[in-house]
């Protein structure tokens, strides 16, 4: 007796399975051919979170949340669903008026300090850019990558993200004046560019 029909059968139903799964991961009913690639699925767009983070095409059933976007930690307001990047909460920096203020309050009573040795600081107009993006957390950071393996370089990188960014950042001819200006607008809404290149 032959094995040829045993093993088209149990090919089959691997495919049906693997098709079953990928159904389940993509959120949808629709019907799914042997690629695992969705079919019939009108009205239905790409998900942008999971081709960012994981670099693949997925589309959600209507209403059903990205579990990718859903998974996102925000460490500015402290909620799931969106990064520190993109939080739309702008965290302002409260600067010690005393160089006193910088000791805590227990160590001051303790040694009677009772002096207010005022800080002098510049007004923003007088403050470097440098400056302004030291006063910015680390959660409140914009990672802009470059390199990897398709060796993108940091000007095209820093074209991209303009943009994308709503408003649109215009570009200008050299690098450095793209950068200058992706921090700038960066540091307008409390964020500071981190530039990473990749491996």
């Amino acid at each position: 007796m032959s094995k040829r029909p045993h093993t088209a059968i149990h090919h089959r139903m691997t495919s049906v399975i693997k098709s079953s799964a990928i159904s389940l991961f993509l959120g949808s009913s629709k019907k799914l051919d042997t690629r695992g690639s969705p079919t019939g699925q009108s009205g239905m767009t790409t998900c942008a979170s999971c081709k960012s983070a994981l670099g693949v095409i997925r589309s959600h059933g209507e209403g059903a949340p990205c579990p990718v976007q859903a998974s996102l930690w925000c460490s500015t307001c402290s909620c799931y669903g969106h990064t520190a990047a993109s939080c739309s909460i702008v965290v302002t920096v409260t600067r010690p008026r005393t160089l006193e203020e910088l000791i805590p309050a227990d160590v001051r009573a303790r040694w009677g300090i009772k002096t207010q040795t005022l800080i002098l600081w510049p007004s923003p107009s007088e403050m470097t850019l440098e400056d302004k993006e030291r006063e910015i957390g680390e959660g409140s950071v914009i990672e802009i990558r470059y390199g990897g393996p398709l060796a993108v370089k940091l000007d095209a990188a820093l074209r991209v993200y303009m943009k994308a960014q709503r408003p649109k950042i215009e570009t200008v001819h050299k690098m450095e004046g793209n950068l200058l200006k992706v921090r700038m607008a960066a540091v307008a809404v409390g964020k500071k560019i981190r530039i990473i290149k990749e491996e």
